[in-house]
């Protein structure tokens, strides 16, 4: 690992290696000079009907700047922001790199410009989203959080931002900085109350070491519902996001399928590179 990287994507996954591939391969088609980590969850579901453990082993260590950490926790909802961390950990005593990016598994890029996006920023969250006056349903246990109370007397802030992760980027050694904190105070594997704490912890440490101007205000994320993207990329391009979500986990839904074949070209040929199995599905005009 002695390659240098402007970015590295930091991404859990827990089933559908087949998935993985593909999400793979849409980032490989988007970024430069960009690593990617993988945390495989313990208890990762390998119930594939297209690819086995091997095979899914076999075609990321064929793929450059693909990384998997050696380290598989056990991953349920509300238990992402320890993945993020494993993940930073690793590659931070491995390898160099400027920006720390998360993504999840069901998201897909629909842009090249993450470097534009991320310009001389140090960090990407949204910051106008205060807990105090945001109807969040897990308001009451963030605020009742003994670990996160600490955290807040240790950053000495009350402001307490909300952000979800995915499409938030952060700086190397602010991020070096939040995994110092947040293991400080939060140890993973004491039952506490659940709720999405990387939805808070992390954009309000970030938030309390950096200058508003050098913020990126927002995520570059647009949140699709599920619904058809088709007649929509052009007017989520122009709002200036770079990726969509949730793109529903199978190989061969109709989002999934659009962007791996027809949009910008696809990258139909990339996934087949490391999936021959896969089918082109043709598309009604």
């Amino acid at each position: 690992m002695s390659k240098e990287y402007k970015n590295v994507i930091s991404i859990p996954v827990h089933e559908k290696p087949e998935v993985i591939i593909d999400l793979l391969c849409n980032i490989k088609k988007y970024t430069k000079n960009t690593a990617v980590v993988l945390h495989v969850s313990k208890g990762f579901n390998w119930n594939s009907l297209y690819l086995n453990k091997e095979k899914f082993i076999r075609s990321i260590e064929e793929m450059e700047d693909v990384y998997i950490n050696p380290e598989h926790l056990d991953t349920k909802w509300a238990g992402i922001i320890q993945t993020h961390i494993s993940n930073f950990k690793y590659m931070d005593s491995n390898i160099d790199f400027e920006n720390f990016v998360l993504m999840a598994s069901n998201q897909l890029l629909i842009s090249y410009d993450m470097d534009k996006w991320i310009g001389n920023n140090i960090i990407g969250v949204r910051n106008w989203q205060k807990l105090d006056v945001w109807d969040w349903v897990f308001k009451s246990k963030a605020l009742n959080d003994k670990c996160f109370q600490n955290i807040l007397k240790e950053i000495n802030t009350e402001n307490i931002f909300l952000c979800v992760p995915e499409g938030s980027f952060y700086n190397r050694k602010i991020f070096e900085k939040i995994v110092e904190i947040v293991d400080t105070y939060y140890v993973f594997d004491i039952e506490e109350e659940t709720y999405p704490r990387e939805e808070v912890y992390i954009p309000t440490i970030a938030l309390s070491m950096v200058e508003e101007e050098k913020v990126r205000k927002g995520i570059f994320t647009e949140w699709i519902d599920g619904s058809l993207i088709s007649g929509k990329l052009s007017k989520i391009i122009e709002s200036g996001q770079i990726s969509v979500k949730p793109v529903t986990r199978d190989l061969y839904t109709d989002n999934r399928i659009y962007l791996r074949q027809v949009y910008n070209g696809g990258y139909f040929d990339m996934v087949k590179k490391y999936f021959p199995d896969i089918i082109w599905i043709e598309q009604s005009n």
